[in-house]
Parts: C-alpha cells; structure tokens; sequence
C-alpha cells in the first residue's frame, strides 16, 4: 500500500511538473511569432474559448511524456516508498542505540535534532543518489553515475532546504506507522523538483 501510494502520487507530481514546465515553455517561446506579432497559441492559452480549450487540453496530452511519468511510478513503486518504510524503521532502532538513545530521552527538541541529522546525513545523500542512479536504469542511460555526477551534490543542499522543515511535523506529531504517507504526500512537491532536475540532466548542454 505505501509503494503504491508512493508511485501514484509521485505521477501525479510529474504530471503537474510536466504542466508547469510546457506552460512556461508555451509562454516563452510562443508569445510572440516569427513577425513579431502576438502568436495566436499564446492568446488561445490566455483567453481560451470552449473549443480552442479542448483542443489545448488534447494538444497537452499528447505532449505528455508518459514514458517518463512511467519511470516516475517504478521509481515510486519500486524504489521511493520501500525506502522511506525502510527508512523511518531504521531511524527508529538507531535511536534505540545506547548512544543517541540518552539524546533522544533528554528532552523533545534532542529528539527532534537527532532524527533530523540523522535524517539529513544518511538518508537524503543515499536516497538522492539512488533515485539518480534507479533513473538512469530505467531510461538506459550508458553511464548510470552521469546524474550523480552532474545533480547530486545540488540536489542533496536543496533536500537539507526542504525536509528539515517537513520533518519538524513528522517527527513530533505525526505517529511512526502514517509517517511514510505524510512524507509521500509532502513529496509531490519534492517530486516535482527530482522530476525537474533528472530532465534537465537529460538535455544537451547548448
């Protein structure tokens, strides 16, 4: 249940991602045509009447690149949500260790600060390069380190940015056993952003 919720709602994330990113491209390249007129795309996308609506609708959804959000729903299914169960599982026992165990029992705040840099230093590097390396498989990409290489290191700063913030909640009010789905739900936006940046990976540098 946890793997498909993570992989359908990390589709949903890229199909929203893949929305914003044609739309921007849309706005970019279509707002004004080759004459240096307004482009009647970009009109139809701004004041759109019922018929041009749906056939914006059926444009975009052919646009679509289902392959990727198929990548997306293994990498979700396969990989996301068996790691975060894992993971959440493992926090746990490692804050049963003798060690952090006097930390975690001082007080809340301890608690909370030692998940977190537990949370920042040994699951977001891991995870991050998993899910570059699970991508690159899937889109049979000839040297599956490229990612890593190329995101990684930026990836991992912008996860210390994000999660910290989530886990704040995660780790003082929401109960161990809902807490890959909160974390699952709070990931369509950091979906987004992995979906983002292992596309941008993908193009050619100009």
């Amino acid at each position: 249940t946890k793997s498909t919720t993570a992989a359908v709602l990390s589709s949903v994330s890229d199909a929203m991602t893949q929305t914003v990113e044609r739309r921007a491209n849309n706005s970019n390249n279509n707002h004004l045509g080759i004459d240096g007129k307004k482009n009647e795309t970009a009109v139809a996308v701004i004041c759109p009447s019922s018929s041009s609506s749906v056939a914006l609708k059926q444009k975009e959804f052919l646009a679509h690149n289902w392959v990727r959000t198929i990548h997306i729903f293994i990498t979700g299914f396969c990989y996301s949500g068996p790691m975060a169960h894992f993971w959440y599982q493992t926090l746990e026992q490692l804050c049963q260790h003798t060690v952090l165990q006097k930390l975690v029992v001082i007080s809340p705040w301890t608690a909370l600060g030692t998940r977190s840099i537990l949370d920042a230093l040994l699951f977001s590097p891991t995870t991050v390069a998993g899910y570059f390396v699970v991508r690159s498989l899937l889109e049979r990409q000839p040297d599956p380190t490229a990612k890593l290489r190329a995101a990684w290191a930026k990836t991992v700063v912008s996860a210390w940015k994000f999660w910290p913030l989530v886990n704040v909640v995660s780790f003082t009010v929401v109960p161990l056993p809902y807490r890959v789905l909160y974390a699952n739900v709070m990931s369509l936006l950091w979906t987004g952003y992995l979906s983002f940046v292992n596309q941008k990976t993908n193009k050619p540098e100009q």
